[in-house]
C-alpha cells in the first residue's frame, strides 16, 4: 500500500543525504503550531523567545543560516488553512530558494494554491484490484480455501479497493478468527449487520494518531463528512441528497441543478458544490451512458458511511432528505429517459 505519506517518507530516505528533516502535520493549526515551533526549539541558531515564534521559525528557514533542509507538511487537507498567503497555516510556509518543501494533501485546491503542479506534483492513483488483493494477503496471510479466494475478490470490490477499508476488514477477520467467506456472509446479510461490521474499531500504525481514538471503516469517512458539513453548506446538502437517492449511479448534473437546493440553480455554485465532493473523492464524475450529459456516482461504501453518519447526527432531518431524494430520483429518471429518446430519434 503506497500512501502519500509513505511516498514522502521514501523521498526523504533517498534524498536527505545528511540534510536536517523537519516533519510537521498540516491537518490543523494546533498540530502545525506545536510541531513547527519545535523546529525553533531544536535549533540553537534561533535564540531566546524567538524559538517559540512561528514567524521566527519561518524566517530562519528562509534565511542564510538554516542550511539545506527538507520540510514535510503532512496531511494538509483543510482548505481554509491554505486558501491564501495569509491563511492560518499557509502564512508560515517558508518561501524562496532555500531548502526542499514537501506537501501531502487530499485536496486538489490546496495543491493548486500551493503551486503543486506539473512535474512537482505526484498524484497517488486509486489502488486497483490486484494491489488491493496483495495488501489483503500481506495483512491476512495465505488463503487455503477456494471459497475464501472468491470471497476476497467480492469483499475488495465492495470496499472500493480503499486501503484503509481493506486494512480494517482484515483486522476484524484476524482478531475474530473470521474467514473471508464468513465475513462476506455477514456483509451481505442485512444493513444493520453490515453497519456494525464496518463500525468495528481497529488500529493502523501508519495513520496519523488521533488522541486515543481508534479507527473504523466508517469513521474514516466521518472526518471528511464533518469538514464538509462545517465549511461547505451547499456541498453538505448535496451529499445528504445523493446519499438517500435510490440509485447512486448515473446521476445527471442537470438533476442536481434542479433539485431545489439553495444555490444549486446557479451554474457556478452548483459546480463548486459538486467539485468539493469530487475533490474529496466522495463523488466520481463518470462517462455518461446517455451522450454528453455530465453524470456522477456515489460509491456504495461512501453511501453507507454517509447514511449511518447522518442518522447518528443530532438535528439531521433524515425523513426530509429521503423525501427530497425521491423527488430528484423522479427528475433523474425523466431526464435520462428524455435524453435516450432524443438519441434514438437521431
Amino acid at each position: 500500500m503506497i500512501s502519500k505519506t509513505q511516498i514522502a517518507l521514501e523521498y526523504v530516505y533517498r534524498r536527505c543525504r545528511g540534510r536536517p528533516v523537519f516533519w510537521v502535520h498540516g491537518s490543523s493549526l494546533e498540530k502545525f503550531s506545536d510541531e513547527f515551533k519545535s523546529i525553533g526549539t531544536a535549533q540553537s541558531a534561533i535564540d531566546g523567545e524567538g524559538a517559540k515564534s512561528l514567524t521566527s521559525v519561518k524566517k530562519w528557514l528562509e534565511g542564510p543560516n538554516s542550511g539545506e533542509w527538507i520540510l514535510v507538511v503532512d496531511n494538509a487537507d483543510n482548505e481554509r488553512d491554505f486558501d491564501s498567503n495569509n491563511s492560518p497555516i499557509a502564512q508560515y510556509i517558508p518561501r524562496g530558494p532555500k531548502g526542499t518543501l514537501i506537501i501531502t494533501t487530499r485536496s486538489k485546491q490546496v495543491a493548486s494554491r500551493l503551486v503543486c503542479h506539473g512535474e512537482s506534483a505526484i498524484q497517488v492513483p486509486q489502488m486497483g484490484a490486484e494491489e488491493a488483493r496483495q495488501l489483503f494477503l500481506y495483512r491476512y496471510g495465505a488463503l487455503s480455501d477456494p471459497r475464501d479466494e472468491m470471497a476476497v475478490e467480492e469483499i475488495l470490490g465492495s470496499l472500493h479497493y480503499l486501503p484503509l477499508a481493506v486494512v480494517g476488514a482484515v483486522a476484524y477477520m484476524t482478531e475474530t478468527s473470521t474467514a473471508p467467506s464468513e465475513y462476506l456472509g455477514i456483509f451481505r446479510s442485512e444493513d444493520s449487520a453490515r453497519e456494525r461490521l464496518l463500525s468495528q474499531q481497529f488500529s493502523d500504525i501508519y495513520r496519523e494518531a488521533s488522541t486515543g481514538v481508534m479507527e473504523s471503516i466508517l469513521s474514516t469517512f466521518y472526518i471528511t463528512f464533518e469538514q464538509i458539513k462545517k465549511e461547505y453548506c451547499q456541498a453538505a446538502d448535496l451529499l445528504r441528497l445523493i446519499t438517500f437517492m435510490k440509485d447512486h449511479q448515473n446521476i445527471p448534473e442537470e438533476a442536481l441543478q434542479h433539485s431545489g437546493l439553495e444555490g444549486m440553480n446557479d451554474a457556478v455554485t452548483a459546480r463548486n458544490a459538486i467539485g468539493k465532493l469530487v475533490n474529496f473523492s466522495l463523488v466520481t464524475k463518470t462517462a455518461s451512458s446517455v451522450g454528453d450529459l455530465p453524470v456522477y456516482e456515489l460509491h456504495r461504501l461512501v453511501q453507507i458511511s454517509a447514511e449511518v453518519y447522518l442518522k447518528r447526527c443530532e438535528g439531521e432531518d433524515v425523513s426530509m432528505w429521503m423525501a427530497r431524494a425521491w423527488e430528484v430520483e423522479t427528475l433523474r429518471s425523466t431526464l435520462l429517459t428524455a435524453t435516450r429518446t432524443i438519441q434514438s430519434r437521431d
